[in-house]
């Protein structure tokens, strides 16, 4: 979520307060709809969210 994207590009992080269940099927659907919709998952590690 932290990463650094270059000028031209925005971004906007969207985290929910209450978390949402997705079936496998529903997120191939999901990524059919929207094929370039992120960039593959890292690992956490030691990171923090943050929440307001």
């Amino acid at each position: 979520m932290f990463s650094k994207l270059p000028k031209e590009e925005t971004k906007q992080d969207i985290a929910l307060d209450n978390p949402i269940e997705m079936s496998k099927e529903q997120t191939a659907a999901f990524g059919e709809i929207f094929p370039s919709n992120s960039r593959p998952f890292h690992p956490m590690n030691d990171r923090e969210i943050l929440t307001k």
